[in-house]
């Protein structure tokens, strides 16, 4: 009956840390994905700046600026999550 405990507590054990890697996987890809957002944001604000003259740049930098920050800082929260 010894072996049969031991071998159900290996299995569980699997289990748990097939679904830990799985979820640091998830965040990682998250991660990757909000700092993938904010560089194109970011890009997308530089040029439309740069190509057409628009009145309220000043807001559009502080929103996108807000945007930036909010997605950097959630990648590297997400990407440092283990």
């Amino acid at each position: 009956m010894e072996p049969t405990n031991t071998l159900h507590i290996e299995i569980q054990t699997n289990k748990k840390e097939t679904k830990s890697t799985e979820q640091n996987d998830t965040n990682k890809k998250l991660s990757n994905f909000c700092l993938d957002v904010a560089k194109y944001i970011l890009t997308g604000v530089f040029f439309t700046t740069i190509f057409t003259l628009i009145n309220n740049v000043i807001w559009l930098f502080l929103i996108c600026g807000f945007l930036i920050i909010a997605f950097i800082t959630s990648g590297i929260v997400l990407n440092k999550i283990k």
